[in-house]
């Protein structure tokens, strides 16, 4: 696997695995994945997974490229969590989901530092900044705990005595 950026901005980098690496910053995995974002149906799902898998081996195994790429998207991320910890006066930011895993070890530590740390913070109470333990599948069990809710909790109008 190859991680490369121009001057030494590893964000502008790109993945690449058993291919050449592009240089506008794109995700190459045998031709698959573009920098859109869009998967050829060639690569599928599977090129994406390999994808990540790679980057997570170089974040495990020490390269400097994909440590500050995946610390760069835990800025990133922890920047724009900020605005919602504001907003709704939130006291703990979770990060989870399929890949989230691949890259907490880089991840999680710039997110919490950019929260904890960002001028924007309005501060009432200290921000518990931690990753999720339900696993990759996060999302889902949130969908399915929405789901439940709706259709298992009573409803205020349905409480009412009618005469």
């Amino acid at each position: 696997m190859a991680l490369s950026g121009g001057g030494g901005d590893a964000a502008a980098g790109a993945v690449s695995s058993g291919g050449a690496a592009a240089s506008d910053g794109s995700v190459v995995s045998d031709g698959a994945v573009s920098s859109d974002g869009s998967v050829s149906s060639d690569g599928s799902v599977d090129a994406v997974n390999r994808a990540w898998d790679e980057l997570a081996e170089a974040i495990a195994a020490g390269d400097d490229a994909a440590t500050t790429l995946a610390a760069e998207a835990g800025t990133v991320m922890g920047d724009a969590a900020v605005v919602i910890v504001n907003l709704l006066d939130i006291d703990r930011v979770v990060f989870g989901g399929p890949f989230w895993s691949r890259i907490a070890s880089a991840a999680l530590p710039a997110a919490r530092a950019a929260i904890v740390g960002s001028p924007l913070l309005v501060p009432k109470h200290a921000v518990d900044v931690v990753e999720s333990d339900r696993g990759a599948d996060v999302a889902a069990v949130g969908a399915a705990c929405l789901v439940l809710d709706a259709a298992l909790s009573p409803r205020a109008s349905g409480l009412l005595i009618r005469r």
